[in-house]
């Protein structure tokens, strides 16, 4: 894209969108020496939460790029 294109601002902010979700919800871990066990690096920007802050009441469904999500 050129400096200018009508795209460019769109592009940027989805690719900001993608960098912040990345940063929030992907998290790090490394299997430690001669255990069953593994050391997560969580920060201050990784989201907490547990599944009951994504589920969806009444079997209600959210629409993602036309796609249907529910909870099975």
């Amino acid at each position: 894209m050129a400096p200018g294109d009508p795209q460019l601002a769109a592009a940027i902010t989805h690719a900001e969108e993608v960098a912040r979700i990345l940063k929030e919800n992907i998290v790090q871990g490394k299997k430690q020496a001669d255990e069953d066990m593994y050391k997560l690096r969580i920060h201050e920007h990784t989201e907490r939460g547990d599944n009951d802050t994504v589920k969806m009441p009444n079997g209600q469904k959210v629409v993602i790029d036309g796609k249907k999500c529910s909870e099975r």
